[in-house]
């Protein structure tokens, strides 16, 4: 089986988690099409939930899905912050609380290492 990995860079274990939480994905063996590599910090965060509320508009809608979604199209890197650029992606960042002051200097301290998060070219 292979996990797809999601886009948090962590020093902390990591673990497979579920993407679907049906009680059909409850039961069945996991698969690489329901479980995704992810640090612990961001499985507790998800927990259960597949949706919620879009800080901007109020609107529920669904979680980013590594399998189904690009990062590229639905979050930005700031330097060390990460910003959700559509419904889904603001809506993630805001569940998993990704602009929390000890991600963005783990994220700076990795910077200094060499690391770069996924980023768009922009236009000029």
């Amino acid at each position: 089986m292979r996990a797809s990995i999601a886009r948090c860079p962590s020093t902390r274990p990591c673990c497979l988690t579920k993407l679907i939480t049906s009680l059909a994905a409850n039961t069945a063996a996991p698969t690489s099409s329901t479980t995704c590599l992810c640090c612990i910090r961001c499985n507790q965060k998800k927990g259960p939930n597949i949706a919620s509320i879009d800080p901007e508009t109020g609107d529920m809608v669904p979680l980013y899905h590594p399998r189904r979604h690009s990062w590229l199209e639905h979050f930005e890197a700031v330097e060390a912050r990460i910003a959700g650029l559509t419904p889904e992606g603001r809506t993630t960042v805001q569940l998993m609380d990704m602009s929390n002051p000890d991600r963005v200097l783990l994220r700076e301290a990795l910077r200094r290492r060499g690391w770069q998060p996924l980023t768009r070219a922009r236009k000029s």
